[in-house]
């Protein structure tokens, strides 16, 4: 699923899978259904939470993503459903990270 790029690059919104690596993005929806986005939820992937994406995988088809504090992987297919808001502050790591 690809996001709208039209008007939601304009409003500063991306996908996921677009977000660079330790920039943050605020939540903004989970375009997907069924058990992917109740995990994403019970992951604590709600509107207006804070996502950094922490390192990409091999050929970018893998990103860790944290989300308040818990990482997880996510496939980019998984993560072009998710859209983000970009921040302009870049996250640093906290030292227990």
């Amino acid at each position: 699923m690809k996001a709208d790029t039209t008007g939601r690059e304009q409003d500063g919104l991306i996908e996921l899978s677009g977000l660079p690596p330790q920039v943050v993005g605020t939540l903004v929806e989970v375009n997907t259904a069924g058990p992917l986005k109740e995990r994403l939820i019970d992951l604590g992937f709600t509107p207006g939470c804070p996502l950094r994406v922490v390192r990409t995988g091999p050929a970018n088809n893998l990103i860790a993503v944290t989300a308040r504090q818990t990482t997880v992987a996510l496939r980019s297919k998984e993560a072009q459903s998710i859209i983000v808001r970009k921040e302009e502050a870049i996250c640093r790591p906290s030292p227990s990270q």
